[in-house]
């Protein structure tokens, strides 16, 4: 079955930036250790237990932070609060060759948005990028979502939204456990976005960037 549609996590697949994981992590902490009075090394210990708690469980690159902070007490609420203080302007640099590869997918292809950031975060990641909004004819956030990634539901979501079978579709995302897993599940097709290849069956091609698609994409055919 040709593909017809191309969806995309954002942190860490559209963009890298350690400086912005840094500032979302940072808020985290600090509500985390208002709630809890926790600080210093006691608070990293309990991050840390969480982390591994959560690794066991089958994350074991990077557990998505919605979890870890649901984990340490902090609701959804109290969540995306904390981290639309973070300016993602100022942490993000354009990415001119990101924006002509997807405009010349959307060619091809219909593009779709599927992340854990509020609408607030994805506008800003968005136009720190130089990135219209109308390169998308989808875009799921977590304003958007009952249950966020990785719970199957919101990848059902956006196949709803883009009127497309699950064969039809190519899962972009830079987490196996979060991004692809339940991609491939559902039937579709998947793309790692790492420096390093990874060997599972959850990932049937690895770019390094996001802009290798457009030469790549055939392989998936």
């Amino acid at each position: 079955m040709p593909i017809r549609a191309l969806v995309f996590d954002v942190e860490g697949t559209l963009f890298k930036s350690k400086s912005l994981t840094d500032a979302y992590r940072n808020q985290v902490l600090k509500l985390v250790s208002e709630k809890s009075g926790l600080n210093g090394e006691a608070l990293l210990k309990e991050v840390r237990r969480v982390i591994s708690e959560l690794r066991r469980e089958g994350y074991d690159q990077r557990p998505p932070s919605t979890l870890i902070a649901e984990r340490l007490g902090v609701t959804r609420e109290e969540f995306y609060r904390a981290i639309d203080e973070v300016n993602p302007g100022d942490h993000v640099k354009p990415d001119p060759e990101l924006v002509s590869a997807l405009k010349e997918m959307k060619r091809t292809f219909k593009l779709a948005v599927l992340t854990n950031l509020s609408r607030k975060g994805l506008t800003g990641v968005l136009r720190a990028l130089g990135l219209s909004e109308d390169v998308f004819d989808v875009m799921l956030t977590a304003d958007d979502l009952e249950a966020l990634k990785p719970h199957i539901s919101a990848f059902k979501r956006v196949l709803e939204a883009l009127k497309v079978n699950p064969e039809e579709v190519v899962m972009v995302g830079d987490i196996v456990a979060s991004d692809l897993a339940p991609a491939k599940i559902l039937g579709m097709k998947t793309v790692l976005v790492s420096d390093e290849p990874a060997n599972s069956p959850h990932v049937d091609l690895t770019v390094k960037h996001v802009a290798e698609l457009k030469n790549k994409i055939s392989l998936l055919q």
